[in-house]
């Protein structure tokens, strides 16, 4: 959960929805939001903003410049929504298996050390 609202143009509102969400489910919500950090600016965003804008325009974005960044935010707002549509359910999918092959690992070593 954390991972998926994470990665969606929440902007400044990440942390809330996240312990929403976990409420509701009634998850983890220490875990939800540590690993909302994954998502952090510059990488996921930016992430999301090259394929949202490959959606639009079927070519990636190369100029990175004030002109792109600061003075068509709006359109780089959609276009984070746009390929946060299906980054957010991958990057969800593979943190959830890392975390529970890791979690299996622990279970095995505590078991042995028994």
């Amino acid at each position: 959960v954390g991972v998926l609202l994470g990665t969606l143009p929440l902007i400044a509102c990440h942390t809330i929805a996240i312990l929403m969400v976990c409420g509701f489910f009634r998850l983890n919500k220490v875990a939800a939001v540590s690993s909302s950090q994954l998502c952090m600016p510059p990488i996921v965003p930016a992430l999301c903003i090259e394929l949202g804008y490959y959606f639009r325009h079927g070519h990636w974005l190369t100029e990175l410049s004030l002109q792109t960044l600061g003075y068509q935010a709006l359109e780089r707002i959609y276009e984070w929504l746009l390929g946060s549509l299906l980054l957010a359910p991958l990057l969800a999918i593979l943190v959830g298996m890392l975390t529970y092959l890791l979690a299996r690992m622990v279970q095995r070593e505590d078991a042995e050390a028994s």
